[in-house]
């Protein structure tokens, strides 16, 4: 059971019905007929068989939206340069389809620093809140900006500049969450 959850929910992700891996493997739950909690995939589990996945049957256009989802993200770092901006998720891990949002952390002393810089752009966005795990047992929720560029989706998850160097946990892994500078991404545009 625990292995057909994994395919369903890399199937449902890799063909953009979900952007979230929790959603992903409660829906396939659901759909298998299966109502516990406990014995569900981790995270980890679902992105390493969605890399395959894509890797084997999106061989041919997977590349492509990866590069052009960098390149978006790169465009929108550079935008936002004056508040550090570091890409993670999706994008960042090369697991992003079509539909997934470009999700970009964000460093500066307040948060009306970026909401007004938004205001003066004249760029419609949405707030929200998110949470993220400090630590293994310590969480705290952050605020979310989401707009839309173009065809993508931008999520900007705004942090007090005193914790740039400082890594939370990956929602996937709970590992310290991998992010880039816009002179990773550069380099990875460029490989």
């Amino acid at each position: 059971m625990r292995q057909q959850i994994i395919q369903q929910a890399v199937r449902l992700l890799a063909e953009g019905v979900e952007i979230d891996y929790f959603a992903a493997k409660n829906k396939a739950a659901k759909k298998l007929g299966y109502r516990g909690q406990q014995d569900l995939p981790s995270n980890s589990e679902i992105e390493n068989e969605l890399k395959k996945y894509l890797s084997i049957f999106y061989a041919e256009t997977h590349p492509a939206v990866i590069r052009e989802k960098r390149s978006e993200a790169l465009s929108a770092m550079r935008y936002f340069e004056q508040f550090e901006p570091r890409l993670v998720g999706a994008v960042l891990e090369g697991t992003a389809t079509e539909n997934s949002p470009i999700e970009i952390q964000l460093f500066v002393d307040s948060l009306k620093d970026v909401t007004f810089f938004l205001m003066d752009k004249k760029i419609p966005y949405e707030m929200s809140e998110r949470q993220i795990r400090v630590s293994k047992r310590e969480s705290k929720q952050i605020p979310v900006i989401y707009f839309s560029a173009g065809d993508n989706d931008i999520a900007l998850s705004v942090f007090p500049y005193k914790e740039i160097k400082q890594k939370h946990l990956s929602p996937v892994s709970g590992l310290p969450e991998q992010r880039a500078s816009i002179k990773k991404v550069q380099q990875l545009l460029s490989e």
